[in-house]
């Protein structure tokens, strides 16, 4: 308790610190702004699930690292929507944002980049971050990406709004970082800390659904159990009426045996092989090797022993 006290301090005091910096990278990144409370949430929420993972002096890659992730599953998720015929709000809005055009069509040109080279960009001009930062960010050579993406931007701009720009690239980045940097509150942080705490429920019933379902399997098998003797007890008792019968009919001087013949040894093996078998599928599906000491496993261990040497207490005659 604890420790989930902790990391739940831990996570609002990142939230806190580091939003406004998800925040913008979402809206630079071209997530439709109706669409950015959910992403930047999604992100805050991963980040809690994998707290763990990081350390305070790589908290900043940790959390570009998150975002990055939740933003390729944005593109995913509209990649399908379009495939599907989904009808996706794709009203950006910038004007409520940005001022001038030119910044207007940057973003525009950067939300429609390939996210290969709109990251690194993105990071490089727009946040600031060294190269060597970048690579670590994205794990990977990030040198040529840069420099694709600044001649893709230019050329693109250049085409869509000034032939003859005087300027280059670089400096209109760092005009508009400006204009990122007022960005406007998308999502709150008590609106996001509510929704961690939400999915934190919800993944702890996540963990314990493998254990609820081996104990309701376990549950289900000692009911089965229970059935079976009851059939099997009327199968014997059934097997004792057709001897009766037979050696009624049969000769006077030949001696019959009226009594069934004896199941027990071969009903308990079968129960114990079916049990065993319960155990560890149980076993497998909570991930464990040894469940033998769970009070689900030795409750219906003793119920079912006690079954096969007293079915009369159980089960009706």
């Amino acid at each position: 308790m604890q420790r989930d006290k902790k990391e739940q301090d831990d996570i609002k005091e990142i939230v806190t610190m580091y939003k406004p910096l998800v925040e913008a990278f979402v809206f630079q990144y071209g997530v439709v702004p109706s669409d950015i409370p959910e992403v930047v949430r999604q992100t805050f929420i991963n980040a809690y699930q994998k707290i763990q993972q990081f350390e305070n002096k790589e908290i900043k890659t940790f959390i570009y690292q998150t975002t990055v992730q939740s933003l390729r599953a944005y593109d995913k998720r509209i990649e399908k929507a379009r495939r599907t015929g989904e009808v996706l709000n794709a009203d950006t809005q910038y004007g409520y944002y940005l001022e001038k055009q030119t910044h207007i069509t940057i973003q525009n040109l950067l939300g429609e980049m390939d996210w290969k080279v709109k990251f690194p960009l993105i990071l490089h001009h727009l946040h600031g971050e060294t190269k060597e930062e970048i690579s670590n960010i994205l794990k990977g050579n990030i040198n040529k990406l840069i420099q694709r993406g600044e001649k893709e931007l230019d050329e693109k701009y250049r085409k869509a709004l000034n032939p003859n720009l005087d300027k280059s690239m670089s400096d209109i980045l760092q005009e508009l970082k400006y204009e990122y940097d007022r960005l406007p509150e998308f999502i709150s942080a008590q609106d996001i800390m509510i929704s961690i705490k939400v999915g934190d429920k919800t993944q702890r019933w996540k963990k314990l659904l493998p254990t609820i379902a081996g104990g309701i399997g376990l549950f289900l098998f000692s009911l089965f159990s229970i059935n079976y003797i009851e059939e099997q007890k009327q199968l014997k008792h059934q097997a004792a009426q057709e001897q009766e019968q037979t050696a009624k009919e049969a000769v006077v001087d030949k001696e019959v045996n009226t009594e069934p013949e004896d199941t027990n040894d071969k009903l308990d093996q079968e129960i114990e092989e079916y049990l065993e078998h319960a155990i560890e599928v149980f076993a497998t599906d909570i991930g464990l090797g040894d469940v033998s000491s769970f009070p689900v496993v030795t409750n219906v261990e003793s119920t079912i022993n006690e079954l096969s040497r007293h079915p009369d207490s159980y089960i009706g005659n």
